[in-house]
């Protein structure tokens, strides 16, 4: 192991984050088209495990007992929170998928691969994996 091993890894990971970047913007675009929707009118709940520059900072100011909360809410206005460990949504006190999705309209919650198959049972839900191994998305399906 050396520093060029160290650097192509470095490179790769880069590479990686640009490319979820991407696949994260050609969801949003065609689920914004589908929904007659424009790309910032939908709201992304984060999940644990997602590169998101916006749930790192949710998560840190869980540890801070919430006192940046109005600071990153101007700066992430549609990119917020979804706690998979205690179902919790991010600055609310309720609790569960339902919770999140029947009280708002245009949701989109960002997963790992792991968090995916844990909600995939759901009732109303379809999981949409994309072409990275560790990112997809869940949305809510009206019941016909």
């Amino acid at each position: 192991w050396n520093s060029i091993n160290s650097i192509q890894d470095h490179t790769d990971f880069i590479t990686y984050l640009e490319n979820y970047q991407s696949e994260l913007r050609n969801f949003q675009d065609k689920y914004a088209r589908s929904q007659d929707l424009k790309r910032e009118d939908i709201k992304l709940y984060w999940t644990y495990g997602t590169f998101s520059p916006c749930y790192s900072l949710r998560f840190g100011n869980d540890f801070s007992k919430r006192l940046y909360t109005d600071e990153i809410n101007q700066i992430c206005p549609s990119d917020l929170q979804y706690d998979i460990w205690d179902d919790t949504i991010a600055g609310t006190d309720e609790t569960g998928l339902d919770s999140l999705f029947n009280k708002q309209t245009n949701i989109v919650l960002v997963g790992n691969r792991n968090t995916l198959e844990e909600y995939q049972a759901e009732d109303h839900i379809d999981v949409i994996y994309s072409e990275l191994d560790n990112l997809g998305f869940i949305v809510y399906q009206e019941s016909p």
